[in-house]
């Protein structure tokens, strides 16, 4: 069953469902026609199985247009470090408003230097929302962007723990976690619910070929029930632009929680962090209540974090192409880490494998071009100068028809031109194939390559093997 719904949400997707799932209607009375007018014949007939409590105090609908409901507050806080600092946790800092009326999650990946974030470097840090009130059960909805980079985690939740509570329902969730980039486990996104510590439930559904850090909108919704259809069962449906994709009966919650919604850099399954700033974009969020639910508990619970704040930003940012595309971090060579300035917290190994943050040594060089500067930068102070050895950098989650455009100023480092070998790997390491970049002006020049990634790409290598290179953006352009 999850093979064909796989292969229908593939299908839905590739012909562009998430078009029309844009911002819903309210609903007459008991028709829901007009408010879901998309996705799968189980998706618009929720009205046959529950009753949508438009009129419930605790409905909510934001798109953001007008700021951020008062109902939610900007979390600071910290959670699944395990005793070791892995990452730095939320920060209201990084929630924005943009021109376009959404709310932009940032997330700051290993190669940040930019100004703190609250009280931290901000290296590691992202950002959540979540709601002053508990949730029962009833149709969670979010229209968003998830976060394209590797290492990092988009998510849609609810939540409750009470560690006074020892019973088996001491802790509630249901979550939508998806991963960026090519991560290490997963691919794509993973389902998950909790009944209480020792009883988890999570499933990543055959979705390999569904990428849903692929800079499009997609609407993301569950269903929770407890009492499905009058049966006295709980479930839970997923879908994917109005198509079920999976659902479950195991470890359903039965206490209300809050909404959350956000992104972070989580621990290793998520894969590396090698960026320097990515963004979660959201258009709006909706809960609607169920009216005919029983067997569930109301609570009055709220977890204990750092801060909460509702200090909502006021102006609104403009989310340009290169914050939202550029795939290269320090892609002018212009940020230098030295002994000195490296940061040690959270400490990443790879900070110190080469001078220029981002940037790798494929062969230590013994001369005195260090790749590090020069002083006649096509732009700004430093440029990138490689004589020996090669100078790399990947992008990460470069998906079979994921295209690129790779542009950058270089000229020959000597007598001899240059080299810029462009290598395209599948998501266990092997070679697939390889192009070359003839760098052959004295002077500087603008070099430009239309890339596509080819059939069972999952990352593409850019080697810099010989020249002076500068101003260099990778930047992605769609699919197909």
């Amino acid at each position: 069953m999850k093979k064909m719904l796989a292969i229908a949400v593939t299908a839905a997707l590739a012909a562009g469902c998430f078009v029309g799932c844009t911002q819903p209607t309210e609903p007459s009375g008991n028709d829901y026609s007009d408010i879901y007018n998309y996705g799968d014949e189980y998706f618009r007939s929720i009205g046959e199985r529950t009753t949508l409590d438009f009129d419930s105090p605790d409905y909510l609908y934001n798109d953001f247009s007008e700021g951020i409901d008062e109902r939610f507050s900007m979390v600071t806080g910290i959670w699944g470090n395990d005793g070791f600092l892995k990452h730095q946790g939320v920060q209201a800092d990084n929630v924005f408003l943009t021109t376009d009326g959404d709310l932009a999650i940032r997330i700051n990946g290993d190669y940040y230097r930019g100004e703190g974030v609250g009280n931290t470097n901000g290296i590691r840090t992202g950002a959540a929302l979540v709601t002053d009130f508990d949730m029962g059960p009833g149709r969670f909805e979010v229209r968003m962007k998830a976060a394209p980079r590797s290492g990092v985690c988009s998510a849609f939740w609810t939540y409750q723990y009470d560690s006074a509570d020892p019973s088996e329902n001491g802790w509630n969730e249901i979550d939508i976690e998806i991963l960026g980039g090519g991560a290490n486990s997963f691919d794509s996104i993973m389902y998950t619910t909790w009944q209480s510590a020792t009883k988890p439930n999570t499933a990543t559904p055959a979705l390999d070929e569904v990428r849903l850090s692929d800079n499009e909108w997609h609407v993301h919704t569950f269903d929770w029930y407890t009492d499905y259809m009058g049966t006295g069962q709980g479930r839970i449906d997923w879908y994917i632009d109005g198509e079920l994709v999976y659902y479950t009966e195991k470890t359903v919650a039965l206490k209300s929680g809050n909404l959350w919604i956000g992104a972070w850099r989580p621990s290793e399954f998520a894969g590396d962090s090698s960026f320097e700033t990515t963004y979660m974009l959201v258009d709006w969020v909706r809960y609607t209540p169920f009216l005919d639910q029983a067997g569930w508990i109301e609570t009055d619970y709220r977890s204990e974090f750092n801060s909460y704040d509702k200090n909502f930003p006021l102006e609104r940012i403009e989310m340009t192409d290169e914050m939202l595309n550029q795939r290269l971090a320090n892609s002018g060579f212009e940020n230098v880490d030295t002994e000195e300035t490296v940061p040690q917290e959270p400490f990443v190994e790879d900070y110190k494998s080469f001078a220029a943050v981002g940037w790798k040594k494929r062969t230590i060089r013994e001369d005195e071009s260090d790749g590090t500067s020069v002083l006649d930068a096509y732009s700004g102070e430093r440029a990138l100068r490689v004589t020996k050895g090669a100078v790399e950098q990947e992008v990460e989650g470069a998906f079979e028809g994921f295209r690129y455009d790779l542009k950058f100023w270089a000229k020959k480092a000597g007598s001899e031109n240059g080299e810029l070998l462009i290598r395209y790997y599948t998501k266990d390491g092997s070679t697939i194939s390889e192009e070359t970049i003839s760098i052959t002006s004295a002077e500087y020049a603008m070099y430009e390559k239309a890339i596509t990634a080819p059939e069972g790409c999952a990352k593409i290598r850019l080697s810099l093997r010989s020249g002076v290179f500068d101003d260099m953006t990778c930047t992605y352009k769609g699919q197909g």
